[in-house]
């Protein structure tokens, strides 16, 4: 007859069952309602701190919008444009956003969105001019600021000091720009980002995803917010406190900033109730968890397990050691039998898993075997290269000779080195000569090129491997080659203060038309070549380098490289092992 095992868990709660409810009736009773009492004040001066932090956050950035629009009374130029509405758009357009710096660390929430995404300033004669922080297109901001124009009449007829209008994500602000002696002097439009706002309140969705709020201007028109109806019901007074609706709590902040804008926040105090029982519920189970694991290692562990418990450990290090044959007896006790299977299953599934990482482990040795093959194609190329050409020396055939090394030191320069980013001025212009030269070769009397140095120091310079050498291809292919008469190919290096290079790349050929070059971003295009090269730039030394371009049709193309001056590499790493 087979032994019916007995449960772990009959057998402990046999012993243990009595004394565990005595204890948590007498000890968890009295604990769980400090506790609870602690837990809940502990959840209202974290909801405070959080209201007051995004009440702070919110006149912060409206503090900066404050302190731009009085940095605009100091500016002669732009008091002049509001008075007068000069012409000088452009002028006006640099003042503006050297005043007003929207890309500030004052301005951004979260150093992602900006709270200020355009600030407009309107003469008294209605001209107007803005500085943004995205992009827009010419049509769009046309559109935008014939928009704002019609709605800033309405606003000029109601004679307000301040006024709000929402267009889908924008905020839009009107106001009315004084001078020192507090005269009017013009009108200025702040369009506020509603996505900034969203993610400056939303740190309290995260951590109670039942609160509320709203934002209003000086009419108590509401402008954007959630649960609003819930909101305008509850009867609110002063800035911060709590109000009764419906049999329930609410804890509520409210504010009012210099621009008339004010912001309410709401949260049910049942969710703050919620929260201080949740951490109340975990508090009681680790204090449960606590009870059971004394009781069970002084009366249980100490009698009953010990001895099966140490067999466990003492196989457990044997498999640490590496011998994965070793294996559990059967016990009586369902818990520790069901181990004992895991346990086993655990050492055979080792052991299948070690033989597949060993022959997983040969495929790996073979694939690197047949990687290093797959480096001999390159260098046997240069390998027959050279032979040739020393066969064309030998038999004294210097124009092909010097063909087929120009080649082979192009190719050199273009296929391999491929761990570095970084190459010396010389190398990089010993790549392009080859390429000038061939190309020389190639059309004869119709190409000559001419390659000057300021200063022989330059030549040690580091610079981004092929970006002088595809400027060049893309002069001949682009350039010389569509050309019916003789072309010409200038590179020029010279330094600005030992901190700025300039490469100039100059041809006489056909040029190009810009503006039909940008908008047509066709494969194949100069401008497609450029663009990569000006990206590698900007992505290694930053937006103030770069290449610019200059190109008249029928009589050339310049093209200016501006790199950093580096006398060693700043971006050159060693490739790991492949495998």
């Amino acid at each position: 007859m087979k032994l019916r095992k007995r449960t772990l868990k009959k057998e402990l709660m046999r012993t243990l069952l009595g004394t565990a409810i005595v204890i948590f009736f007498l000890v968890g009773g009295v604990l769980s309602f400090f506790m609870l009492k602690q837990s809940l004040k502990y959840r209202i001066d974290d909801l405070n701190f959080y209201l007051n932090s995004i009440k702070g956050q919110i006149d912060g950035y409206m503090g900066f919008l404050e302190d731009s629009v009085l940095s605009l009374r100091r500016s002669e130029e732009i008091e002049r444009f509001l008075k007068e509405g000069t012409t000088d758009k452009d002028n006006i357009s640099r003042v503006l956003d050297k005043s007003v710096n929207l890309f500030s660390s004052s301005n951004l929430v979260g150093d992602i969105y900006p709270f200020v995404k355009d600030l407009y300033i309107v003469s008294n004669n209605k001209k107007m001019v803005g500085t943004h922080f995205y992009y827009t297109s010419y049509l769009n901001e046309k559109d935008k600021q014939y928009r704002i124009k019609n709605i800033l009449e309405e606003y000029i007829s109601e004679n307000r000091r301040f006024s709000y209008y929402t267009t889908g994500d924008d905020l839009e602000l009107y106001f009315t720009i004084y001078d020192e002696e507090l005269e009017k002097e013009g009108y200025g439009i702040a369009v506020l980002s509603k996505t900034a706002i969203n993610y400056i309140v939303n740190i309290l969705e995260e951590k109670y995803t039942s609160f509320a709020y709203m934002f209003k201007d000086e009419t108590d028109k509401i402008l954007m917010g959630r649960s609003i109806p819930l909101i305008s019901s509850l009867d609110i007074k002063g800035n911060n406190g709590d109000v009764e609706y419906e049999n329930h709590t609410y804890i509520y902040n409210m504010s009012k900033n210099s621009f008339g804008l004010s912001s309410c926040m709401v949260v049910p105090y049942r969710r703050l109730f919620i929260m201080a029982v949740e951490d109340f519920g975990t508090i009681i189970f680790i204090f449960i968890s606590l009870i059971i694991g004394i009781i069970l290692v002084i009366l249980y562990i100490s009698d009953k397990l010990v001895s099966p418990l140490s067999t466990i450990v003492l196989k457990m290090k044997q498999v640490g050691k590496g011998d994965f044959r070793t294996k559990l007896d059967t016990y009586e006790i369902l818990e520790l039998d069901e181990i004992s299977v895991s346990f086993n299953e655990m050492t055979d599934k080792i052991s299948h898993l070690i033989k597949e990482v060993y022959e997983a482990g040969l495929l790996i040795k073979e694939a690197r075997i047949k990687y290093l093959q797959a480096q001999i194609n390159p260098h046997f190329m240069f390998n027959v290269l050279s032979m040739i050409a020393i066969r064309l020396k030998l038999n004294k055939d210097e124009e092909l000779y010097k063909m087929v090394q120009a080649f082979a030191g192009l190719m050199r320069g273009k296929l391999f080195r491929k761990d570095e980013i970084e190459i010396r001025i010389n190398e990089e212009i010993e790549i392009a000569e080859f390429y000038l030269y061939l190309s020389k070769e190639r059309f004869k009397n119709k190409v000559s090129y001419e390659i000057n140095w300021e200063d022989e120091k330059l030549k040690t310079l580091f610079i981004p491997k092929l970006c002088i050498e595809p400027v060049v291809e893309n002069a001949m292919i682009h350039g010389i080659e569509p050309k019916d008469d003789r072309g010409y190919i200038n590179v020029k290096i010279e330094q600005q203060n030992n901190e700025v290079l300039l490469i100039t790349v100059a041809d006489n050929g056909v040029g190009f038309d810009k503006d039909k070059v940008i908008s047509g971003e066709k494969e194949g295009s100069p401008k497609v070549g450029l663009m990569n090269i000006n990206r590698l730039i900007n992505n290694l030394y930053g937006s103030e380098y770069g290449i610019e371009v200059e190109s008249k049709i029928g009589k050339g193309t310049k093209v200016i490289i501006k790199l950093p001056y580096l006398e060693e590499s700043c971006h050159n790493f060693k490739n790991s092992e492949i495998f």
